[in-house]
């Protein structure tokens, strides 16, 4: 693998672990829409909980420039994992969010296939918020993980 990986790559590599962390839900790749019932249930509901736990990742534009060696252009992007918990009737929902997202978090920290292996001139700092935010209009627990990565240019 080369020092800095591709977006396409990094995707891959977050979802994949993602899919690693017991109970995650479902993961997908991409922002996700769904129009029926049953494709909203297909896509965001987690069938062993019977409840809405999905996680979506985006990429961000890209602000693009040559590194500093010259040899090539970098695609440096955000990354924004979005995570949804419905409620449940436990009451758990909120805490048992926020104990997914710091495996998450724990998951990515560190990981050369998402940060690449060079030095970066971006910080691998993680940023997470917490709230509620709806899904095809469901409130639910909601969080935003936020990060820079740096990859090649895809031209």
């Amino acid at each position: 693998m080369s020092a800095t990986p591709s977006i396409a790559t990094i995707k891959t590599s977050i979802k994949t672990k993602l899919d690693a962390i017991a109970n995650i839900g479902t993961v997908h790749d991409r922002i996700r829409k769904s129009n029926t019932p049953e494709e909203f249930a297909e896509l965001f509901i987690d069938p062993a909980l019977e409840l809405i736990q999905t996680w979506m990742i985006e990429c961000a534009t890209s602000d693009g420039e040559e590194d500093p060696a010259g040899d090539l252009f970098l695609d440096r992007r955000g990354v924004i994992i979005h995570g949804y918990r419905g409620f449940d009737d436990e009451g758990n929902s909120t805490e048992d969010l926020e104990a997914l997202a710091g495996l998450v978090e724990s998951a990515l920290q560190g990981e050369d296939s998402i940060f690449g292996e060079a030095p970066l001139r971006t910080e691998r700092t993680i940023k997470m918020t917490f709230g509620k935010e709806k899904l095809a209009d469901i409130l639910c627990d909601y969080v935003r993980i936020e990060f820079l990565v740096e990859a090649e240019e895809t031209k």
